[in-house]
């Protein structure tokens, strides 16, 4: 989900995760993420998050991954929240887990969603994943630290289904 052109997409192919669907509603990221996979799978393309229903998706889905918008989060934003449109995105998030019941999820968003006025809603965030009853973590990773010669900080937020998934990650 916000699949943007497709840098999760690599990372879930590299570990052998066949990508059955996508969502985005940026056209230009929809046009570089179909020329950089054209060949590599035949995915649906779901469109908005918001539209998304019960039946776009008729597979398992193990993995979900999305990089929700980090505008209302951002340092340089306007700090919106979930007063923000893009701030509501995340509830849209909770509902695919809702509908598509992953056994895994990676989130990732700028690491204002850290900073402590954001508090309120990193916790929010926390309680909406722990009534969905997943187990996770969260991580402030620097890309820098893992090749990139960008320092660029981003709050992961690593879900389970199962609590020893978990324990196994972070081990």
């Amino acid at each position: 989900f916000f699949a943007g052109i497709g840098g999760f997409r690599v990372v879930a192919t590299k570990y052998n995760y066949e990508c059955v669907a996508f969502s985005e509603i940026n056209k230009q990221a929809i046009s570089y993420y179909l020329q950089n996979f054209k060949d590599k799978n035949k995915e649906v393309a779901l469109g908005s998050i918001i539209d998304i229903e019960e039946d776009s998706i008729n597979k398992k889905i193990d993995l979900i991954t999305a990089g929700v918008p980090c505008q209302s989060w951002s340092i340089a934003g306007k700090n919106g929240g979930f007063n923000d449109d893009r701030g509501q995105l995340w509830f849209h998030t909770f509902r695919m887990l809702d509908i598509f019941k992953p056994n895994k999820f990676i989130f990732e968003n700028v690491k204002g969603l850290h900073d402590p006025r954001n508090k309120d809603a990193l916790n929010t965030i926390k309680e909406e994943i722990i009534k969905r009853n997943y187990f996770f973590e969260i991580l402030m990773l620097n890309a820098n630290d893992y090749g990139s010669v960008q320092i660029r900080k981003r709050i992961f937020i690593i879900g389970f289904k199962n609590e020893k998934d978990l324990i196994k990650f972070k081990t």
